[in-house]
């Protein structure tokens, strides 16, 4: 076969298909650091998944505490309110016996 000369509209046609080529070949390397992006991102949330659960598992045993102490609370509350409903009843108590010491030392007096 004869060689022919190559043409313009061939040269046009070359230029075109290796541009063409050269896009895929970068596409494909983008691929390839999209890939090790991806896998950097996925550790990153692997990581952050771990912190979460840890952080949930002391959110519960804080809760936990919470709950103890806040029930402990609430006994040594009501224990002061009966102490203090005591003292009140012996208040009353006491004042009616001195009311009482002070009127037979009026008497005696």
């Amino acid at each position: 076969m004869p060689t022919q000369p190559m043409t313009t509209q061939h040269q046009d046609v070359l230029k075109h298909s290796i541009s063409e080529l050269i896009a895929h070949r970068d596409q494909l390397g983008g691929i390839d650091d999209l890939n090790a992006e991806r896998a950097k991102v996925k550790a990153a949330l692997d990581y952050e998944k771990k912190l979460l659960a840890q952080t949930k598992g002391e959110v519960k045993e804080a809760a936990g505490y919470r709950d103890k102490y806040l029930a402990e609370a609430r006994e040594k509350l009501a224990e002061c309110e009966r102490l203090d409903k005591e003292i009140k009843e012996k208040s009353v108590v006491v004042k009616q016996a001195n009311d009482y010491i002070n009127k037979l030392r009026q008497q005696l007096g």
